[in-house]
């Protein structure tokens, strides 16, 4: 994520089986050319990637998503 939010990805520790849950973030999950407002509700390490549990909301569809998705998606809110 970007400058001055919080810990940077790389240094999130693991809990568990893999999944860190810390505090909830706001963020915006960017898909398509497309920003939807979102919350990261866990992190989670697979290989030398974080993915983050996310909740955003589709404007166009009208829908909420719960979806895992890589941390290359995400921007800061």
């Amino acid at each position: 994520m970007g400058q001055g939010v919080g810990v940077p990805l790389r240094d999130r520790p693991t809990v568990g089986a893999g999944v860190s849950q810390g505090p909830r973030r706001h963020c915006w999950v960017v898909g398509d050319a497309v920003r939807h407002p979102g919350l990261v509700l866990a992190w989670q390490r697979r290989g030398t990637e974080w993915w983050a549990l996310t909740i955003f909301f589709v404007e166009a569809d009208g829908e909420a998503v719960t979806r895992w998705v890589s941390e290359r998606e995400l921007e800061p809110a």
